[in-house]
């Protein structure tokens, strides 16, 4: 078994996998630890570096997330998922406009990316630029997506619209369905269903919904129930 998780002898497909099912768990510091094996196994994807990141957001380990990034962007310089990954971790850890900045650059080179254009309507949205994030969020549209209508029902409860904020959710529960493999969506949904009409928004939380933490032995102190006793002589 230990060298079917030794990615220098087995590869590395079987972590990724693994790493997956653990997060589909809420075992989401094991599904990173099994992601940080995979990629100190050379060549490197940019997709592997935006999947340790994710999965450090999903266990609400910010920093760790943005180091993943940092380290990803040195071995993908310019890769756009990825520095669109580094906005997302911006915008998550409070930093709006910094998050805005970068998808702008990453957008002037590649105007269809798609996940720039979601970060930049969440960050105009918790700027507090409504106009401007309703504008972007309806741009997006065209695409069947559940994280749009999560986009857009965030959009109109912070313009006071409670009507399109429930609109919204119908049509993204209708998206996500209710199969396992959406389980992130069902929560963002179930953030927007929450968020009051005509407040500010702030960052969608990226914690999976059932994260769970590795569980600890407590420590042995001398006298302890827990301390072992040894056997009488014989």
């Amino acid at each position: 078994a230990t060298g079917l998780l030794d990615p220098a002898r087995a590869g590395k497909d079987h972590l990724w996998a693994l790493a997956e099912l653990r997060r589909d768990e809420g075992r989401v510091l094991e599904a990173v630890s099994l992601r940080e094996r995979a990629v100190h196994t050379e060549p490197t994807t940019a997709a592997e570096w935006i999947g340790l990141s994710q999965g450090y957001l999903l266990a609400d380990r910010v920093g760790p997330a943005r180091a993943a990034v940092t380290r990803g962007l040195r071995l993908h310089e310019g890769d756009a998922d990825l520095t669109a990954q580094g906005a997302e971790v911006m915008l998550v850890s409070g930093r709006a406009e910094q998050a805005l900045g970068i998808v702008d650059r990453v957008l002037t080179d590649h105007a269809d990316h798609f996940g720039s254009k979601l970060v930049r309507a969440e960050a105009l949205l918790v700027l507090g630029r409504l106009d401007e994030a309703a504008a972007q969020a309806e741009a997006l549209a065209t695409v069947e997506e559940a994280w749009v209508e999560v986009l857009r029902g965030a959009v109109a409860a912070a313009r006071g619209n409670a009507t399109e904020r429930d609109a919204a959710v119908v049509r993204a529960e209708a998206l996500a369905g209710d199969c396992p493999c959406t389980e992130l969506e069902r929560a963002g949904v179930a953030w927007v269903r929450a968020l009051p009409a005509g407040q500010p928004v702030t960052p969608r939380p990226r914690k999976h919904p059932r994260a769970v933490e590795p569980k600890l032995a407590a420590p042995v102190t001398p006298g302890s129930a827990a301390q072992a006793t040894p056997p009488p002589p014989r």
